[in-house]
């Protein structure tokens, strides 16, 4: 049982979970955050967190050693905001594919009915999961998921944004 954690011991948890998955990818991790939160709600945390990297690994569609991968994590008086972004496959055509996703699962994320027939089904971006998790499991009212394909250069980055209110959430 876990009385309180961290972002940084949430972290561990989910890269030490998928570490044989990265390999030898890029991670790079700033947790500019020192907020406590209810040990009873580290299930919850973790799925996200792991929904959050299974994505980079899956949809980047490259060999770990190339994946590069950045995770912010920082918080105001009311919001905790969790940033990741990661390189993809710089294939015009799969970027393509990918932006047409990102459209899709924003139509699912803003569509509660649509968002519950995804949930059950396998595969996907996990995003309906992450927004399970937030609204239901965390029970935040005020939140937010935000995703996009960017090009920068040569590179194509997919970011993913997920910001909430954390207050009632810490432990006292």
């Amino acid at each position: 049982y876990i009385e309180e954690f961290d972002f940084s011991i949430l972290l561990d948890t989910s890269v030490n979970t998928l570490q044989r998955s990265f390999k030898n990818a890029s991670i790079e991790i700033k947790n500019e955050t020192s907020l406590k939160f209810d040990g009873d709600l580290f299930p919850h945390f973790a799925d996200i967190f792991f929904y959050l990297l299974h994505n980079a690994l899956k949809h980047s569609r490259l060999p770990s050693e190339h994946l590069e991968l950045k995770i912010n994590i920082t918080n105001d008086s009311d919001y905790v905001t969790i940033g990741i972004s990661n390189n993809v496959l710089n294939d015009e055509e799969y970027i393509s594919q990918l932006k047409e996703r990102v459209i899709k699962t924003k139509k699912i994320l803003g569509d509660p009915k649509l968002t519950e027939k995804i949930i059950n089904k396998e595969g996907g971006t996990g995003f309906p999961k992450i927004k399970k998790a937030l609204s239901q499991n965390l029970g935040r009212k005020d939140y937010g998921i935000h995703i996009s394909i960017n090009q920068e250069g040569d590179n194509a980055i997919f970011n993913a944004i997920i910001s909430f209110e954390f207050k009632d959430l810490l432990k006292n």
